[in-house]
C-alpha cells in the first residue's frame, strides 16, 4: 500500500523541483554569457593592431640617411626594384620644405617608444629647418602649422624650440584664393619645363606627386588659431575649398588632395564637434577608397587613422589592418627600407611620405 504524502512534504517537493528548474535556467545562461564573452572577445583580438614598431623604426633610421650636404633632407630617391638600389637623389636649390613632416612623424614615434636617438635627431631638424626657412614665407609648405603645433605640444621640447615651430607656423603665407583651373594650368607648364627649367619646389610637387599644398591650407589654418587664440584664423577659406572642389569633380583632383582636404575637415571637427564636417572627411574617405590604389596613399591613409582615433569605429580598423599588410608586404618584398610611394610607376622613395607611412603604421 502505498503511503499518501502529507501536503507540507508535496509543497516542499515541489518547491525544489521549481528550485532546480530555476538554476538549471541560470547556468545555462550564464554558459551562454561566457560563450559570448569568449566570441567576443576572440573578435577584439582579430582588429588588434598588428605592431609594426621594427618597420617603423627601420623606416626612419632610412630617412635619416636622406640628407643632403647642409643636412637637411633631400626630395626623394629613385630605385631600381630589380638590383634593389636607390642611387638616382632628386633634390633642388630650394630644399625639402615638407621634410618637417618626417621630424612630426620621428617624435611621435618617440613619445610612444622612448629612444633617446629619435628625440635628438628631432631637436636638430627642428634647428636646422629654422634656420634654412626662417626668412621664407613657407607657403609651399604642407602641413606646416599642423606639424609645428602638435610638435610644440610635447614635454620633451624645450621652449626655445617651440617657440622656433611658433615662429614658422605664423610665418607662413596662407594663399585665400583657391583656383583648380589655374593650379591645372600650372602644373602643365611646369611639366614643360622640367626640372633642368629650375622648377622650384611647389612645381615638382605639382608634376611628380600632383599635390597642391594649398588643400592642406584649411588644417594650418586651424592650427594658426591653435597657436595664437586668434579666431579670425578658423574657418579661413574653408567655404570656398569646398565649393570649388565640390564643384569641379571632373577636374580631376587626385586622391591625395582629397584626403588632404579630409584632413583639414576633420582637424575642424576637432574644434567645432560639426557632424557635418565628421560625416565630410568620412565621405571623402569613402569615395576615395574605391581606388585599389588609396592603400598607396600616405595621406588617405593617415586620414584613416584618425577617422578611427576620433570615431572609435571598428570597422575602420579593419580596414586600417588590411591596408596597412599590404604596405608592409610590399616593403619586405623590395627590402630597401623604405615604402615607395608609386607602385605602378617609376618607383620612387620621397622622404615625408615615408614619415607619413612611419605614422600611419606606428
Amino acid at each position: 500500500m502505498v503511503k499518501k504524502l502529507s501536503l507540507p512534504v508535496v509543497i516542499t517537493i515541489f518547491c525544489v523541483i521549481i528550485f532546480l528548474g530555476l538554476m538549471a535556467a541560470v547556468l545555462t545562461k550564464e554558459k551562454k554569457l561566457v560563450q559570448l564573452g569568449k566570441v567576443e572577445k576572440v573578435k577584439k583580438e582579430e582588429i588588434k593592431r598588428t605592431d609594426y614598431t621594427q618597420v617603423a623604426r627601420r623606416t626612419l633610421d632610412w630617412i635619416d640617411k636622406q640628407r643632403n650636404e647642409q643636412g637637411w633632407y633631400i626630395l626623394e630617391r629613385g630605385c631600381d626594384h630589380e638590383t634593389k638600389t636607390c642611387d638616382v637623389v632628386w633634390d633642388n636649390k630650394e630644399g625639402n620644405k615638407d621634410g618637417l613632416i618626417a621630424t612630426w612623424a620621428r617624435l611621435n614615434f618617440f613619445e610612444q617608444h622612448g629612444d633617446p636617438k629619435d628625440l635628438e635627431i628631432v631637436k636638430r631638424d627642428i634647428d636646422l629647418f629654422y634656420d634654412k626657412y626662417k626668412d621664407d614665407n613657407l607657403k609651399d609648405s604642407l602641413w606646416l602649422c599642423k606639424t609645428s603645433y602638435e610638435m610644440a605640444q610635447s614635454k620633451h621640447l624645450d621652449q626655445a624650440r617651440k617657440d622656433k615651430l611658433k615662429e614658422l607656423c605664423l610665418r607662413k603665407e596662407i594663399t585665400t584664393i583657391f583656383d583648380v583651373k589655374t593650379l591645372e594650368k600650372q602644373k602643365m607648364s611646369a611639366a614643360k619645363n622640367g626640372l633642368s627649367g629650375g622648377m622650384d619646389f611647389y612645381y615638382y610637387f605639382l608634376v611628380f606627386h600632383d599635390i597642391y599644398s594649398v588643400f592642406g591650407n584649411m588644417s594650418d589654418n586651424y592650427f594658426k588659431y591653435k597657436f595664437t587664440g586668434d579666431l579670425s584664423y578658423f574657418g579661413v577659406d574653408k567655404g570656398n575649398l569646398l565649393e570649388t572642389v565640390n564643384a569641379n569633380d571632373n577636374l580631376n583632383i587626385s586622391m591625395s588632395n582629397r584626403c588632404i582636404l579630409g584632413m583639414g575637415v576633420l582637424d575642424m571637427y576637432k574644434f567645432s564637434k560639426s557632424k557635418n564636417n565628421l560625416d565630410y572627411a568620412i565621405d571623402v574617405y569613402e569615395k576615395v577608397s574605391k581606388d585599389d590604389q588609396v592603400v598607396f596613399d600616405p595621406f588617405c591613409g593617415l586620414l584613416l587613422k584618425n577617422i578611427y582615433e576620433v570615431t572609435n569605429d571598428k570597422k575602420y580598423l579593419e580596414v586600417m589592418e588590411k591596408n596597412n599588410r599590404i604596405l608592409v608586404e610590399n616593403y619586405q618584398k623590395y627590402d630597401l627600407g623604405s615604402f615607395f610611394v608609386s607602385p605602378n610607376t617609376y618607383p620612387k622613395r620621397d622622404v615625408f611620405m615615408n614619415g607619413l607611412f612611419v605614422e600611419i603604421i606606428r
